[in-house]
Order: C-alpha cells, then structure tokens, then sequence
C-alpha cells in the first residue's frame, strides 16, 4: 500500500486559514496532514472538524514543532499579518531544507508577505506559491523571480461557498432579500466607508437594513458611534460563522477591499467597493463597483 504524503500545515489568520482547512478537508483521504494552528484559524478548523494541535506563538515553540517534522514532504503555510508565526515556521523550514509552499488567499500585498522592501526579502520565498484563480497567478508570475514555482491550486473554500449558495438559493424559493451586507475589514478607511455607507442609507429614507458583518480582528464595538450618530438606520450585527448565510438575506454588498468581496462576486451579487479617489484597486473582478465619492455610491445603491 503506498504510504501517504505528509504534510504539515500551519496558519494564524482567518483569510488563509479558510482556504488552508478547505484545502485539508478536500484532500484529507489521500494526505496525512498534520494541522497546526493559533488564532482564528482554531477557531476554523473547530468549525470543520478537523483535528489539529496549538501552535507556540514563541519562536522556541515554532521551531520545535518544525524541526519535529523534518520527514515532511512539505510545509503548507498561510499568510498572516497579525503575528509573526507563518513567517518564522516558513524560515525555520527552510533551514531545515523542507519543501515549503505559501497560498496567497488574495490579490496584493505579496511582495510585502515576504518582507519586501527589506534587503533580502527573496531569500525569504517558500518553494512555492500557490494561488486560487487566474487572476492571482498571472501577478505572482509578473511580480515574482521566474524561478519561483507557481501553481495554480483551486480554492476549495470559495468553491465550497459558491456550492453552498447555489444549493440553498435552488432547495426553495427564498424570500426576496433586501438588505445592504457591509464586509468589515482591517483596512485604515473601514470607519470611513461604513460611515459614508450609513450617510446614504439615511438620506434615502427607504428603511432599508444593513447587516454589518465584521471581520475576526474586530471588536464588534467597532462601529458603534457610527451607528448611534445613525439611528433611523437599523443596523443588525451579524453572528453568522457561514458568510453563505448573510450573503443570502442580502441584495446588496458593500466594502472596502476583502477577500469575502471575491466570494460575493462569485455568487453573483451586486458588490460596491468604497475607495478614496487616490486608491488603486486590488480586486480582479470586472464586475465590483468602485464607488470614489459620495454621489457614485448613491447612484449606486439606488441603480
């Protein structure tokens, strides 16, 4: 009997770790994975059921639990920018000369991911890069070394979602959403758009709800003020783990710039993504709105 590949995950945030615990239940009957996590992401791979084990944020702890895996045919990693853990398991795998490989869940930040603009930052890339979609690949092999192996590995976690909807959306015939879905993020100018947001819906005047969904690194305080400064509109505070859920009651999305805009877009929705007019958009997607100012966003809701 052929004896399984082995391979070790490892993921803090929620973004990649989405993707990451899709991918291992996906392919968990031909792998051996040995799962482990910190953050959000153990809150994910609870979700899924997948067995898993803590990972030290110390940098003693990472490099025992790598060095304990120098038989591993590969090191999959996530991408995170809330702690150093991703990073230094990647260095630590690399010294113990493991194949590594990183999926990038978005479209930017990549170089960054890696250390950019420190001198070295190239010594710091995996093996490989793994990406979801067309898009992502054709940046990755434009901005990165073409020694660098790219492939091109589906995002079961998208999939999954797009599945899910189109199941319930087809199961019975759902009632006619109507609610605005706002997608938190932890970009600088979240406050602004959520703000600028609710100053739209107020000035409509058609009772219109906006379910505001935040991301894992919120504090679901948040956007409190906004929403007192804003009380003729109702605003529910979603506590849906299932995005699929939220995008269903909703008609709808609104933003900044997050990966849960692509998995909306993918399902079919009416997406506006709310940028200031010196931003450059990151999102691949022809079909998301990009809102610039007040007057482009209420032309919007309203088309």
């Amino acid at each position: 009997m052929k004896k399984k590949a082995e391979i070790v995950v490892i993921a803090h945030d929620a973004g990649g770790a989405e993707v990451l615990a899709a991918y291992v239940r996906e392919h968990r009957a031909t792998t051996r994975f040995m799962s482990y996590v910190a953050g959000p992401a153990a809150r994910i791979w609870k979700r899924e059921h997948l067995r898993f084990s803590r990972m030290p944020a110390s940098s003693t702890g990472i490099t025992r639990v790598v060095r304990g895996h120098r038989n591993a045919n590969m090191v999959l990693l996530g991408t995170g920018w809330m702690t150093h853990i991703e990073s230094d398991a990647l260095a630590e795998a690399k010294k113990q000369n493991i194949r590594t490989a990183v999926y990038l869940e978005s479209w930017s930040r990549y170089f960054k991911v890696f250390g950019y603009p420190h001198i070295g930052w190239q010594k710091k890339l995996p093996d490989e890069v793994w990406v979801g979609d067309r898009y992502a690949i054709q940046i990755v092999r434009r901005q990165f070394p073409k020694t660098l192996k790219t492939r091109l590995v589906p995002n079961e976690y998208f999939a999954k979602i797009v599945r899910k909807h189109r199941s319930r959306t087809h199961s019975k015939k759902p009632e006619k959403p109507d609610s605005i879905l706002f997608l938190s993020s932890i970009d600088k100018v979240t406050q602004g758009a959520f703000e600028a947001l609710m100053h739209t819906v107020a000035r409509e005047k058609k009772n219109r709800t906006v379910c505001l969904r935040f991301h894992p690194a919120d504090d679901r305080s948040r956007f409190d003020a906004i929403i007192k400064k804003y009380q003729q509109v109702k605003v529910r505070k979603s506590r849906e783990q299932d995005i699929t859920n939220d995008l269903l009651q909703s008609a709808i999305v609104v933003g900044v710039e997050t990966t849960a805009m692509a998995v909306a877009a993918l399902v079919g929705k009416k997406i506006i993504s709310i940028l200031p007019e010196d931003r450059r958009s990151t999102l691949p997607f022809p079909l998301i709105l990009r809102a610039r100012n007040l007057a482009a966003l209420t032309r919007f809701l309203r088309s």
